[in-house]
């Protein structure tokens, strides 16, 4: 039992902040987001007992609308208003805006009640999320890039009854340097997986000269008029690659291969391509690194276990160094 229901249930609202009392027909003032302390403290006074007489009408209601799915009126605005900003990417100011409140449905609300009813939600998944996954769990982190910011998603990844389940717990931008010095810093990377990575990049060190070169020439042809000869002849566009990532250097090479042969209709590049064993070696790193990118896709597979990380991550140490 609330102060809300208990005052919903005993008080009649007479609009301008001014509530009468069912009980001795009294009226009381409460301002808003003020709580409702001066609503019980009349009760307190004038009708001991009060609590007592709620809870044995209450308990008289077997048949109740919430035991049969249906929930109150304040309960069904909060959850369409978070749904709405939530699923829509929207501020939580947007249940103040003018346009906003003309077009939608649902009772209106403010930003100060909004922030409250997020922490108290917040709270309760937490504690469910807490409650399931129990006192054996993994925590799996994840890198983000939107545009030039760079974020960092911390997941919780456990089982119930032998179905893996894995439920994002917090995600939060990266401040400062973005180098990879600074990421290990910041979320202490497992060991195994840094080694991966290590691996990878030193195995890339042995083509930098033709990964610069097929760099170029993709910066290159994203210029209007290439890209537009380019695309007179294929669908494909060029693709550049991220420093931070050596799976973009593997895309990048990949879409090279697939588009020589329309590159060389681009007269002004045509000089650029490279040929014979420079075109051979990149061919030789884009089938490396397809099995290095079939690793990474295996280790996110549902059935993937401990076992099989260790017996893939071994594998593939061999291969490359």
């Amino acid at each position: 039992m609330t102060s809300h229901q208990l005052c919903a249930f005993i008080y009649a609202d007479l609009g301008e902040d001014l509530f009468e009392c069912k009980k001795c027909g009294r009226s009381r003032k409460q301002a808003p987001r003020t709580g409702y302390s001066n609503l019980l403290g009349h009760l307190s006074t004038k009708h001991a007992g009060y609590l007592e007489e709620y809870a044995e009408i209450e308990a008289a209601a077997a048949s109740t609308m919430d035991m049969f799915g249906f929930v109150d009126d304040v309960t069904l605005t909060i959850y369409l208003w978070m749904r709405w900003i939530i699923q829509c990417n929207l501020p939580i100011t947007e249940v103040e805006n003018k346009l906003t409140r003309e077009v939608v449905t649902m009772e209106l609300t403010t930003v100060r009640t909004m922030k409250v009813y997020l922490r108290y939600v917040a709270g309760k998944v937490g504690q469910t999320i807490a409650s399931e996954m129990g006192e054996s769990f993994g925590l799996m982190f994840d890198g983000w890039t939107c545009n030039s910011l760079h974020f960092l998603g911390i997941f919780a990844v456990y089982a119930v009854n032998g179905v893996r389940h894995q439920h994002l717990l917090a995600l939060f931008p990266m401040d400062g340097s973005q180098t990879a010095d600074a990421h290990l810093e910041h979320i202490e990377s497992v060991l195994s997986v840094r080694r991966l990575n290590l691996a990878v990049n030193r195995f890339l060190e042995d083509y930098q000269n033709q990964i610069d070169i097929i760099q170029t020439l993709m910066i290159q042809l994203r210029q209007p008029n290439n890209a537009a000869a380019l695309a007179r002849v294929t669908p494909l566009k060029p693709i550049k690659s991220n420093v931070s990532r050596w799976s973009s250097t593997f895309t990048m090479l990949e879409r090279y291969v697939k588009i020589r042969d329309a590159i060389l209709t681009v007269s002004a590049m045509e000089e650029r391509v490279p040929r014979g064993n420079a075109h051979r070696r990149i061919s030789t790193a884009v089938e490396k690194l397809k099995e290095l990118d079939s690793v990474c896709v295996k280790l996110q597979a549902e059935k993937c276990c401990m076992a099989d990380v260790r017996l893939l991550f071994d594998a593939v140490l061999q291969s490359i160094l």
